[in-house]
């Protein structure tokens, strides 16, 4: 598959991180009753430039 053009959305459990244990954690939230992931990308009024100290970058989300 191809990357998201927002790495921040995919990062589920907010570790800073895209590896395995965001898709656990969302199987573990479709399963087991776990934490609902946050929802993806910034909210509609923090819409802009990334922070500098964004460590996975987001160079373009649909919901801006």
């Amino acid at each position: 598959g191809s990357s998201p053009s927002c790495n921040e959305s995919a990062d589920s459990n907010g570790d800073g991180a895209i590896d395995l244990s965001d898709g656990i954690y969302l199987l573990s939230y479709l399963f087991l009753g776990g934490p609902a992931p946050a929802s993806p990308g910034p909210p509609i009024e923090a819409c802009g430039p990334v922070p500098a100290d964004s460590l996975l970058g987001c160079e373009a989300y649909s919901g801006c």
